[in-house]
């Protein structure tokens, strides 16, 4: 019923009210909440947003979702902080080590 990737129409909007069809965009949001929310949580938010980016894929496929920019930044930000997150890590083991542990 949607292409992926174009603004919806009135003519979409009024078709969607009608029939009871909406875009199924939870997981498109929820992957670019998530890539932001790993700047300051580090890996498990990173990686639940890379998850949920990743399966709104097919959904934008095949049209049942509409908003492919949220969810490609939302992989690409959960992406980021997730070697941000692994560089600070490694940071602080090899500083650790450095210092002999004291």
């Amino acid at each position: 019923m949607y292409s992926s990737g174009e603004p919806v129409t009135r003519q979409q909007s009024e078709r969607s009210a009608a029939t009871g069809y909406y875009p199924k965009n939870g997981f498109g949001v929820a992957s670019l909440a998530l890539g932001l929310l790993g700047f300051m949580f580090g890996f498990p938010a990173s990686v639940a947003g890379m998850i949920f980016g990743f399966c709104n894929l097919p959904r934008l496929r095949t049209g049942e979702a509409t908003n492919r920019a949220t969810t490609y930044w939302g992989i690409a930000l959960s992406a980021v902080s997730f070697l941000l997150a692994a560089l600070l890590l490694l940071i602080l083991i090899v500083g650790a080590a450095a210092s002999g542990g004291h």
